[in-house]
C-alpha cells in the first residue's frame, strides 16, 4: 500500500487555505487527492460541496457511519466530521491526503502503521489563533471560545506527528508542507 498524508492541526491554524493554496500547484493535483471530509457543520462563505467538504445533514451523517461508512468519524462541538472509507479507492494512482483532527489522525496512524505521514500545523501563538478565528465572524462567542480550549488540548498531540509546522506566514509554509508531502512521496 501506498502512504496516506494526514495533515492536523487546531482550528485556525490555516489547514485548509494550506490545502487550496497547494492544489494550485500541477505537481501536487499530479500526484495528490485530498480527500473530502464529510460533515453536518454548515458551508462557509466560498466553501463548495464535495471540494471543501461533503456537507450532509445530522441524519444523512448517523445513517452513513451505523453503514460503517467512516474510516473514522467524531462529532466536534455540534457538528459530526468523517473520513469516507471509499475515497481511499478513488484515490487512484494518487497518494491519499486528509485533512482531519488529531483524533482521527491518530486513528490512523494506528491503523496504517508507518504508511501514515502525519503533519501537524501550528499557528504561532494562542493570540495569533484567537485573531485568525475572530477574523472569520462565523460563529458565536461561546463556540468561538470552545474552539480555543479545544486548540489548547489540540497543541499537546503535536509531538505525536512526525513532521510539526507553525504557520506564520501562509506562502512560506506552503511550500515547507509541499517540500514535505514531494519527499516524503520519494521514499517509497
Amino acid at each position: 500500500m501506498k502512504k496516506i498524508f494526514v495533515i492536523s492541526g487546531p482550528s485556525g491554524s490555516g489547514k485548509t487555505a494550506l490545502l487550496k493554496g497547494l492544489f494550485r500547484s500541477r505537481q501536487i493535483k499530479e500526484k495528490f487527492f485530498k480527500i473530502p471530509t464529510f460533515t453536518t457543520r454548515k458551508p462557509r462563505k466560498g466553501e463548495r460541496n464535495f471540494l471543501d467538504y461533503c456537507f450532509l445533514t445530522k441524519e444523512e451523517f448517523l445513517r452513513l457511519k451505523k453503514k460503517k461508512f467512516f474510516l473514522e468519524s467524531k462529532k466536534y462541538l455540534e457538528d459530526f466530521y468523517g473520513t469516507p472509507k471509499d475515497f481511499l479507492k478513488k484515490a487512484g494512482k494518487k497518494f491519499p491526503l486528509l485533512c482531519i483532527d488529531v483524533e482521527g489522525a491518530l486513528k490512523i496512524k494506528k491503523k496504517f502503521k508507518d504508511k501514515a505521514v502525519l503533519v501537524f500545523i501550528q499557528p504561532p501563538s494562542s493570540k495569533v489563533l484567537e485573531v485568525r478565528l475572530r477574523k472569520r465572524r462565523t460563529e458565536p462567542e461561546e463556540i468561538l471560545k470552545k474552539r480555543l480550549r479545544i486548540a489548547k488540548k489540540e497543541v499537546k498531540y503535536a509531538k505525536k506527528y512526525k513532521y510539526r509546522l507553525t504557520n506564520q506566514n501562509l506562502d512560506k509554509t506552503k511550500e515547507e508542507l509541499k517540500r514535505i508531502l514531494l519527499e516524503e512521496m520519494k521514499d517509497l
